[in-house]
């Protein structure tokens, strides 16, 4: 039983400090896209008055690519971040 309960315990550790890191990685990651559109990349999209706005896909240097909604340059509502490694991370930023 001692075994058990160890076990279940640094199960709920490796899980918990594994969400942490990913809920960390992820707030650092978008604060930087979010940042460094001005960086090289390519847009495809819609456009209104000079800003990337509408639907679109902003593909970043470093294989980051984040598909959906942008209003005057700036993830707006939804949209996906998909990193070159398979994450796949779902937006809304209208919560």
């Amino acid at each position: 039983m001692y075994f058990n309960n160890l076990i279940i315990s640094l199960i709920n550790n490796f899980n918990n400090n594994l969400i942490s890191n990913l809920i960390n990685n992820f707030n650092n990651n978008f604060n930087n896209l979010k940042m460094s559109f001005s960086s090289k990349g390519k847009y495809e999209g819609e456009m209104s008055e000079g800003w990337y706005h509408g639907k679109g896909t902003f593909l970043y240097e470093n294989g980051v690519k984040y598909e959906g909604n942008f209003k005057k340059g700036e993830f707006h509502g939804e949209g996906v971040l998909i990193y070159p490694n398979g994450v796949i991370i779902i937006l809304n930023t209208n919560i």
